[in-house]
């Protein structure tokens, strides 16, 4: 079963439907008259198909392993067969999908061994044990206990390993901690494991913006280019996630909306998410469109994690015109695009981000992320015109270097510098195009943390 949760479209009804159908096998093992035992091991199987699916089988042949007479096992194990024939007639799915076990694995049609293995391992070892084996003495006997014990925690380790995909892990934890909104804890993440690709990327710099930290810090990790700001929408359930956080982050609130929507319309096994809902429900929160709020609100009322949040959410709700003071949405329907009404075009997306700073001039974040996103596509005429938006903005550590290399680029030697660069900045910039030659490992070891060294070496 750690193998089968390795896999991340990996469902936990495989497992509860074990764990449950071993528990009711040895709740009904404690009844001690056979008659009333028997009356419930019958009377149960139908409601254990329609509750745990056809997993239920480690149920009926536990159960068999009891029973003394032959024919009420062969009967048990008849009416479990019955089961997915009849449910056939009423649900609608084929025979062979309600036979192979339903939301066992997130996509449709996709049989899950592993939990097979499972329960066939746990019925094995059942009707092994019935067997009478020859005594061995006690120091025997535990020597291959230990060796069995060893020889199991050794397989089960080289199979998870092997099943496991840790960059999988990797982009998993930081979409869970950009869910969450926990951006110190993110920001911890990648300095002990700095991420690769651009999904953990695009987490990652969400969290540098709302910490102040992007404009001095971002080419600490190794950047992937514009997709690891806010990569293109692909149709799926995962990868518009974290784009899609990012977009709800820096106000543009109706694409953040898109991407949340399209994602959760993309589950393969066309069940809902919570996370996404709680997202729709802000998102039209935050444009004023209350009643599909509330239609979007309504399923979470019942949902355990989020229950409590739905129902204060409900109460802001009741009194809208309050929600413009709010602590946290007040921000993002002050900083929401308002006057400007476009295509989304992802082509465009500078054209797009500089209109979004130019309707709230304190919208720091979109701020942040108009001059990385023109950094990233290196593109320093689009920066310069961007930083003029907020001038002072260029004490920055990569903005001050990024004013440096356009100024070096479109200037000859001995030319006055600007006033608003930094002697150090000139003297390091200095230094590296002198080491370039070098070569890039070199420059990686010393400049790496520069956005000089990204513009040269890195990709676009």
């Amino acid at each position: 079963l750690l193998v089968f949760l390795c896999d991340e479209n990996a469902l936990m009804g495989a497992v509860v439907a074990i764990l449950i159908a071993e528990l009711v096998s040895f709740l009904l093992s404690l009844i001690k008259a056979d008659s009333a035992r028997r009356f419930l091991e019958f009377a149960i199987i139908p409601l254990l198909f329609h509750w745990l699916g056809s997993l239920s089988i480690v149920y009926i042949l536990l159960t068999a392993s009891r029973e003394k007479k032959f024919w009420l096992s062969a009967a048990g194990i008849g009416v479990f067969l019955l089961c997915p024939i009849v449910a056939s007639w009423f649900y609608p799915q084929s025979l062979r999908d309600i036979a192979e076990g339903i939301h066992y694995h997130r996509i449709p049609g996709t049989f899950a061994t592993w939990p097979w293995i499972a329960a066939a391992t746990i019925i094995l070892s059942v009707y092994v044990a019935k067997f009478r084996f020859p005594e061995l003495r006690t120091t025997a006997s535990r020597v291959i206990g230990i060796m069995g014990f060893m020889i199991i925690c050794a397989g089960t380790w080289y199979f998870v390993r092997s099943a496991a995909d840790m960059a999988k892990e990797k982009d998993m934890k930081y979409d869970y901690l950009a869910g969450m909104e926990m951006w110190n804890e993110t920001v911890a993440v990648a300095e002990k494991d700095k991420p690769t690709d651009a999904a953990a990327l695009t987490c990652l710099n969400i969290a540098l913006a709302q910490d102040k930290l992007m404009s001095s810090h971002m080419f600490d990790y190794e950047q992937s280019g514009a997709d690891g700001l806010l990569p293109r929408l692909e149709l799926d359930h995962v990868s518009p996630l974290a784009v899609g956080e990012a977009l709800y982050q820096i106000g543009m609130t109706s694409t953040a909306q898109r991407y949340f929507f399209e994602a959760q319309e993309c589950i393969p096994d066309l069940q809902k998410s919570a996370r996404l809902h709680k997202r729709l429900v802000e998102t039209n929160l935050i444009n004023g469109n209350y009643y599909v709020a509330l239609k979007f609100l309504e399923p979470l009322k019942y949902a355990r994690n989020y229950k409590h949040w739905a129902r204060e959410t409900e109460e802001l709700l009741a009194e809208p015109d309050s929600l413009v003071n709010h602590p946290v949405y007040g921000r993002f329907i002050a900083e929401r695009f308002r006057k400007n009404d476009f295509i989304f075009d992802y082509s465009n997306m500078g054209t797009m981000l500089k209109a979004l700073c130019q309707e709230n001039k304190k919208n720091d974040l979109a701020f942040d992320y108009l001059l990385s996103w023109n950094l990233l596509n290196k593109d320093l005429t689009g920066f310069v015109e961007g930083l003029s938006l907020n001038p002072k903005a260029v004490k920055a550590k990569h903005y001050q270097e990024a004013v440096m290399l356009n100024w070096s680029l479109n200037h000859e030697d001995g030319a006055e510098m600007p006033s608003t660069l930094r002697k150090d900045v000139a003297q390091r910039f200095s230094r590296f195009m002198a080491d370039r030659s070098k070569g890039e490992e070199y420059c990686k070891e010393k400049y790496g943390d520069t956005y000089w060294f990204y513009y040269y070496y890195g990709s676009k």
